[in-house]
């Protein structure tokens, strides 16, 4: 796990010494993502650097990594390396990496989490990737003559100067989601690369920004061994996720089915589990009964009022853009993941998006019923339509965390139709669409968290493989009657025989609205105040430079 950042320039319109000296106050803010090695390099008008986290081994070797022909900087993991890319120039997957991007080979093969800068010296051309999820970050700014990237906004905003600081903007998928999930950030001219995305930059000119995701790594068929390979691609995921290391690695355990399995799979050294005093926000003791059938070392942290008000103020800067889905919670299971030794936590992320685990998909699951009777449809369509809308509508309802009307948000609305004109099963409509949206903040929370306390975050829910599979999943294999996430369910009993239900899962919620009852927090009080201290953050230069100092004193 690493922070990764370059600055590409026209030497007609910079100065050497002028990018060079950005470059340098942008390393000083990366370095928070990779503690153990850093270092950055000048190729041409090139600039690229990298912070390292050490996770496969501990040996230092310059930064970044470059051959004879190239140079890459590098954040993430690439799981099957040692299948998928041959090579002699590095035991590590960098190394790997950047043996296989000069031969040219596909990424869209390349099973891991990743972003990365790869510059080709001869052509004095830049590539920026990002995996087709969204677990590791990647954001731009361009102007005329300079061409800026890295892992955080943060270390962007760090290298620009005090005229350049970008105008705050109203983002519609904030106001909508409570997230930034769009590629435009709340930053006038900084914007994340989209996931699956591949862009060249030459002389500081974006030529191309589009997706390397084809039919060959994103459609599959299921057949009637449908069990034997969801299992084997499970197994294959969690245990790819284990290796690349070369210290302890933890899960964190809240007692649903996801992390259940991830956990019983991947037999870590110890996992993680928060629970509350309060009654109606803890797990209770078959969480625990599970962690002794597993023989899983149980650490256990219990959250305090005193700890939230303190833990709240460092979020918003920490994030880098307004996200008021509470952090309090991850940012404790971090710090305990670390305080006890390990750099790899393993999550259960992305299976509810996949294998239709959320509750309101029940919703949209029989409103499409009722449209699907022949009798309502032929009589009644209209009169369906008026009552719940549209399917689509419904959901834009159902997912719209503003007070504003759905007719308000014109480009979310868009993204949905451009999701429900899709080829898919409705389920997997809607888990593509919150795939797209809500799960990106719950892969920046552990992004930026997890490298503050010096942890990288792996969900094997997310491996490629099992993305294709879970898509082409028919609808009733993910909800019934009696259960949501049915094809997960049906081979839980073969991967995990210890394990009994979900019912007692809780959801790990913070309960501020019962700390602070009278006159503190509601959840609008919350959001009030988390977007109270993100703007006084990030609203002009001075405050950004005024909070960058606090956030180094950090670490």
């Amino acid at each position: 796990m690493c922070g990764i950042l370059g600055i590409q320039f026209d030497k007609n319109l910079y100065h050497h010494d002028d990018i060079k000296f950005r470059i340098s106050k942008m390393m000083e803010v990366n370095r928070y993502r990779g503690r153990d090695y850093e270092g950055f390099n000048q190729y041409d008008q090139t600039f690229l650097g990298m912070s390292r986290l050490a996770i496969f081994d501990n040996k230092s070797y310059p930064l970044p990594v470059e051959s004879k022909n190239s140079v890459i900087t590098f954040n993430g993991e690439i799981y099957d390396f040692n299948q998928q890319i041959e090579t002699d120039f590095s035991k590590s997957d960098t190394g790997a990496l950047l043996n296989y991007l000069e031969k040219k080979k596909d990424i869209e093969y390349l099973n891991g989490m990743f972003a990365f800068g790869f510059y080709e010296k001869e052509s004095k051309e830049l590539f920026l990737a990002r995996d087709r999820s969204g677990e590791k970050p990647l954001y731009f700014y361009q102007k005329k003559g300079l061409f800026i990237f890295a892992s955080d906004i943060k270390s962007i905003l760090a290298g620009l100067s005090k005229e350049e600081y970008p105008k705050l903007l109203e983002n519609e998928d904030i106001k909508f989601f409570e997230l930034n999930c769009f590629s435009n950030t709340p930053f006038k001219d900084i914007y994340a690369l989209k996931p699956g995305n591949l862009m060249k930059v030459k002389n500081a000119s974006i030529k191309f920004n589009s997706t390397y995701l084809s039919s060959k790594t994103t459609e599959k068929s299921v057949g009637k061994d449908w069990k034997d390979e969801m299992k084997f691609l499970i197994k294959d995921a969690v245990e790819i996720r284990c290796k690349n290391r070369s210290g302890k690695i933890a899960t964190a355990l809240s007692g649903g089915l996801d992390s259940s399995i991830v956990t019983a799979l991947a037999k870590p050294d110890f996992s993680v589990l928060g629970e509350y005093s309060l009654k109606g926000f803890t797990e209770g003791k078959e969480v625990h009964n599970f962690a002794k059938d597993i023989k899983v070392n149980l650490k256990v942290f219990r959250p305090k009022k005193s700890q939230f008000k303190k833990i709240f103020s460092k979020i918003p800067f920490l994030m880098d853009t307004p996200a008021t889905w509470t952090s309090f919670n991850l940012f404790l299971l971090y710090k305990k993941v670390s305080d006890n030794g390990a750099r790899i936590c393993l999550s259960g992320e992305g299976a509810d998006e996949l294998f239709g685990g959320y509750a309101r998909y029940r919703l949209i699951y029989y409103l499409n019923q009722i449209f699907a009777d022949k009798v309502l449809k032929n009589r009644y369509e209209p009169l369906i339509e008026n009552i719940f809308g549209t399917k689509k509508n419904a959901y834009l309802k159902i997912t719209n965390r503003s007070k504003l009307s759905i007719n308000n948000f014109k480009k979310v609305s868009k993204f949905y139709d451009n999701v429900f004109n899709k080829k898919l099963g409705l389920l997997s409509k809607l888990g593509m669409i919150d795939f797209c949206t809500s799960m990106q903040i719950l892969l920046q929370m552990p992004d930026r968290i997890g490298m503050f306390h010096e942890v990288e975050s792996r969900a094997p829910f997310l491996d490629y493989r099992l993305i294709s599979f879970a898509k082409s999943l028919p609808d009733e294999l993910k909800i019934s009657e009696e259960m949501s996430k049915v094809a997960l369910r049906k081979i839980a009993q073969d991967l995990i025989p210890s394990y009994k239900s979900e019912s007692f899962k809780k959801g790990f919620a913070v309960p501020y609205n019962v700390w602070f009852a009278d006159g503190g927090f509601s959840r609008e009080k919350y959001n009030d105040e988390y977007l109270k201290l993100w703007n006084k953050s990030f609203k002009n230069y001075s405050s950004f430079m005024r909070s960058l100092s606090e956030f180094k004193n950090e670490f």
